[in-house]
C-alpha cells in the first residue's frame, strides 16, 4: 500500500492562484515530479493524478 500526503497550496498572488483544494502526493514522489506537479498547476491549473 502507497502512502499519501495531501498538501494545499497558498500564494499571495493573483497572477500564480491555484486551486484550495487539496492534492494528494505519493510519499515516494521526487523532487522533480513536485517541481513538474507545481509547473502544471501555474502554467494552467492542470492537476492530472494529482488532484482529489
Amino acid at each position: 500500500m502507497e502512502h499519501h500526503v495531501q498538501v494545499t497550496l497558498v500564494t499571495k498572488f493573483d497572477q500564480y492562484s491555484v486551486s484550495s483544494s487539496p492534492v494528494s502526493l505519493p510519499l515516494s514522489s521526487t523532487s522533480t515530479e513536485l517541481e513538474n506537479l507545481l509547473r502544471d498547476l501555474l502554467e494552467g491549473g492542470i492537476c492530472f493524478s494529482y488532484c482529489g
